[in-house]
């Protein structure tokens, strides 16, 4: 399964996990600009810039994927590609604002 299909998929199944960072990063892109409000390609290139180390870059798309309808924040918090954020205060706030929405939020 190529990785667009994985991005229109859901979330979670980033090939980060198979070491194909620059592939997957292609990948993401691609199915960003076929779909340019996708909130899981977004959240799936933050997960590719996190696994690479470039923390400001995984911020900035986790940024946009929120911006854009991402609101699963127990996700997020527990997804091994971000690990590398959990310290980031900015990652935090972000993490607070979801967890803010979801308890105003009526289901």
């Amino acid at each position: 399964m190529s990785g667009l299909r994985r991005a229109d998929r859901g979330h979670g199944s980033t090939p980060c996990r198979l070491d194909l960072k620059d592939r997957a990063l292609e990948d993401f892109s691609r199915a960003l600009e076929l779909s340019p409000r996708s909130q899981i390609a977004c959240y799936n290139i933050a997960c590719v810039y996190a696994a690479r180390g470039e923390t400001d870059a995984a911020l900035e798309w986790l940024g946009r994927a929120v911006d854009l309808g991402w609101r699963d924040a127990a996700y997020m918090a527990a997804d091994e590609d971000l690990q590398a954020l959990a310290d980031e205060e900015a990652f935090c706030r972000l993490l607070d604002r979801l967890r803010e929405d979801q308890h105003r939020t009526p289901l």
